[in-house]
């Protein structure tokens, strides 16, 4: 029996299905077709890939052990109706060719038991879900999609009434008339744009853009007549309370998440979460005594969304603000949809007088609110409170110093937010003294002083009016702007002119070729540096423009890249690997205690070869890793606190801007079509579900991908029969597998335990949409850590293992190369 994706049917055989499919279901609801087969679940955006992906399953006689479906929408519908409506459908295919008016009768037999009225509910609810599903696509504009549902009413008009032509030359029951008029004009209740929103917002799927004034400025209006005029500057928001509800009230997203932050509060090491931490422990948790309390961070950057190059850029760079909850799952976290949007403005509108006060007062309303009042929320059927403490505000340095109240430029007398040291003593000192680190009661001097050349302060912190933060104790740090487009670019440059131009153990054109050439494989392909950017005059002024994924792919890969032609013990070398253990320490996914102290010892190491070496002072950058110790026992591993995952949100946002051709209040269009998107989510109940891919399945029998019979020895989950389902690749939330790479599968005497993949199984979906996976792998030796190349050294074996998906010690793959030595290397991401 074959289940149909869409609705509740079970047919006998594959063509009834796909006829059923093709006229029942065109347009798939929501998240496309999911195949309902319980080892499979597999999802396909068009009929034409599912019923490809049916026929494989209906030859391997998948279906012959089929045993029932999850009933989503009607418990009480029995499997035998449904059989019975399949088999009216397979009659239903045959009437052309027998032209049988009595076939007609029985075809109505099993639409009788759907009223008109049932369809029509069904038809608007598919209606608006395909509306949603448009309005989420953010190259797609809403006058595109008012396009859409023009045309495709015309199309389905068209398409019914030649139906209804045929159905009269049959002479069919008149009974069919109404279900054929609702067919006719599925979107007669969401036509307009204005219908479509009313119909989201009964939903609860749609949570429409608020606008808040920041001030009143004057200005010349009129063309024809130009007058001067108070200019009303506004911004718009989403109340964060809503969005947090709809988002915790998902099936399961609650229960996942405080799970989670149970797990973290009692783990001690290894420290992964900043609930874990000093600042959370000691100073906002106490708070909260017998609640359901969890944290909340923010962010504020601006972007451009216009091109930065062109005659208008700047006129419209917008300021947003996003928020997310560090104690989702970490494989949940990094997902861009789960860092959601507070507020977007135009960056020029803060230029006022008490311009954080102005734009962020609704804001900090709101997080008051949610700190000292808390959210409800409904979980099958109790009331839970739950608060949301503001733990820390993320950005760059320059983002966080303009609404916290600090001196903008990093040449004034006092440019860190976290210390007192003036610019001068930060250019040459390498530690800082105790009693110039800025504390409670300093900060609230500087701020009485009023005197931002003697302080850095401009002006009193706005968030401070919220009970769980201070500027001061909630201090966080940004690692993408401080490391990968800071110290990174000063170093590699400093070393590349020594290696090139120096001692001339390669020439620029020999270096442009090991970029070129060194295999970097799926995982860094993308991000592989543009040798046209690294040119002499790039590396003597200290100017490599590289995005910071190219640069931490650079930083990463040097030693392999170029470390054979350089002598061991060399000095500058050793700075370099001393750079590279810094980078891994700070981009691990946790952290042993102890780590900050070692981290801070290897980081005064760092500043004082980059003087000496090289004759350069200190820039600001370089200065903000000396407080890293104490920003990581504050708030822990600092990956987390990292811009890179918040700026790619900025996507997004570009994405529509592009695709929208008017200017005119662009934050409320941008804004729209935000929440738009998550209505979309909510609509699909798309809580904290894994998102996965999968390349091309092959079915093997298991004597070829186990001839030795060795994984039933192995704690996997082996599947059972006589073949296994294969698949060439493998991409789970944003992490990516294939046959050929290499993974982390077990720590051995102080060194990890490689494992080279030779095939990767899928076996099947669990209940919580996990893809169950194993990986049949052949052991790696590891030898030794060689330092030289900061890289383990393995070579390959005949031993073979398997391993889960989930059982990974680290969830990352990586690649083994090998180097011309003729040894092959792993080269780790990050401190293992």
């Amino acid at each position: 029996m074959i289940p149909c994706s869409q609705c509740d049917v079970v047919f006998e055989t594959l063509p009834t299905a796909i006829q059923h499919l093709r006229v029942m279901h065109p347009i798939p609801l929501l998240a496309g077709y999911k195949c309902k087969l319980l080892a499979c679940g597999r999802h396909f955006d068009s009929l034409k890939s599912y019923c490809a992906h049916l026929t494989i399953h209906d030859r391997n006689n998948d279906f012959d052990n089929y045993i029932g479906l999850l009933n989503e929408r009607d418990e009480n519908v029995e499997r035998g109706e449904n059989v019975e409506r399949g088999e009216n459908m397979e009659r239903h295919e045959n009437v052309e060719h027998n032209e049988d008016v009595h076939e007609n009768n029985d075809l109505l037999a099993g639409v009788n038991d759907l009223s008109a009225r049932a369809m029509a509910e069904l038809t608007a609810d598919s209606a608006l879900r395909f509306i949603s599903k448009l309005y989420s696509i953010s190259t797609m504009n809403r006058a595109h999609v008012d396009l859409i549902v023009t045309y495709c009413s015309q199309l389905v008009n068209s398409i019914v009434g030649n139906l209804r032509k045929k159905i009269d030359e049959l002479h069919a029951d008149a009974r069919l008339e109404p279900f054929l008029s609702i067919a006719e004009s599925p979107f007669t209740d969401v036509e307009t744009e204005n219908r479509r929103f009313s119909a989201l917002k009964l939903s609860n799927a749609y949570i429409e853009p608020s606008s808040f004034d920041i001030d009143f400025v004057p200005d010349i209006v009129g063309n024809n007549a130009p007058m001067l005029n108070q200019i009303r500057l506004s911004g718009q928001s989403v109340p964060i309370r809503q969005v947090l509800k709809n988002f915790f009230e998902m099936p399961g997203v609650f229960r996942y998440v405080l799970d989670n932050y149970e797990y973290l509060m009692n783990t001690v090491s290894p420290v992964i979460n900043i609930v874990q931490c000093r600042l959370w422990k000691n100073h906002i948790q106490p708070r909260y005594a017998g609640k359901t309390v969890l944290p909340l961070n923010a962010y504020f950057d601006d972007t451009e969304p216009d091109n930065a190059l062109g005659s208008h850029a700047g006129d419209h760079k917008l300021g947003t603000v996003y928020y997310n909850c560090p104690v989702i799952p970490q494989k949940y976290l990094s997902l861009l949809k789960n860092i959601f949007v507070s507020a977007i403005f135009l960056s020029d509108d803060r230029d006022v007088a008490n311009g954080n006060h102005k734009v962020f007062h609704n804001l900090i309303l709101e997080l008051k609110s949610l700190a000292d009042g808390g959210l409800d929320i409904s979980i099958d059927g109790r009331v839970i409170t739950i608060y949301f403490p503001l733990v820390v505000f993320l950005g760059d340095n320059l983002g966080l110093n303009s609404i916290l109240g600090f001196v903008e430029s990093f040449v004034a007398n006092f440019p860190c937010r976290m210390c007192k040291m003036h610019i001068e003593e930060i250019r040459r000192l390498n530690n800082i003294p105790p009693h110039l680190n800025r504390t409670v009661a300093n900060y609230a001097q500087d701020v009485a002083v009023n005197n931002m050349a003697d302080t850095g302060v401009f002006e009193e912190c706005v968030f401070n009016e919220i009970s769980s933060f201070h500027v001061i104790t909630n201090a966080s740090v940004d690692i993408m702007h401080d490391i990968l487009e800071g110290v990174a670019k000063y170093d590699i440059c400093q070393i590349l002119f020594y290696l090139i131009f120096v001692r001339e153990y390669l020439s620029m054109e020999s270096f442009h070729l090991r970029v070129s050439d060194f295999h970097y494989g799926p995982l860094e392909a993308g991000n592989r540096p543009p040798v046209r950017k690294i040119t002499r005059h790039a590396i003597v002024n200290d100017s490599m423009n590289l995005s910071a994924a190219e640069m931490l792919c650079l930083v990463r890969n040097l030693s392999q890249m170029v470390g054979d032609l350089v002598p061991e013990g060399d000095r500058v070398w050793r700075f370099y690997l001393t750079l590279r253990e810094i980078v891994d320490i700070l981009f691990a996914l946790n952290m042993a205690p102890g780590t900050e102290d070692y981290l801070h010892a290897i980081i005064q190491d760092h500043n004082t070869m980059y003087i000496e070496l090289f004759h350069q002072t200190l820039k600001p950058k370089f200065h903000h890793m000396l407080h890293y110790r104490d920003i990581l026992k504050s708030v822990g591993p600092l990956v987390h606190l990292s811009s890179i995952r918040w700026e790619a949100k900025h996507r997004f946002i570009k994405q529509v801007a592009r695709n929208t051709c008017s200017r005119i209040n662009l934050p409320y269009t941008l804004m729209v079509k935000i929440m738009l998107d998550f209505g979309f989510r909510v609509l699909s109940e798309d809580g904290l579900r894994p998102e996965f891919e999968l390349g091309k399945m092959s079915v093997y029998r298991r004597e070829f991908v186990d001839p030795n019979n060795l994984i039933e020895y192995f704690d996997v989950d082996v599947p059972h029969g006589e073949s296994f389902n294969t698949v060439s690749w493998l991409k789970v939330n944003g992490i990516y597998f294939k046959n050929g790479m290499v993974i982390h599968v077990d720590v051995s005497e102080h060194l990890p335990v490689f494992a080279h993949i030779v095939h990767i199984i899928f076996d099947s979906v669990t209940e919580g949409h996990e893809p169950k996976v194993i990986f049949v792998c052949r052991y790696l030796s590891t030898i030794c850590f060689s330092h030289h190349y900061h890289s383990y050294e393995v070579r390959e074996s005949d031993e073979w293992m398997a391993v889960a998906l989930n059982k990974l010690v680290t969830p990352h793959s990586l690649m083994m190369r090998t180097l011309p030595n003729g040894l092959n290397y792993v080269n780790a991401k990050y401190d293992l």
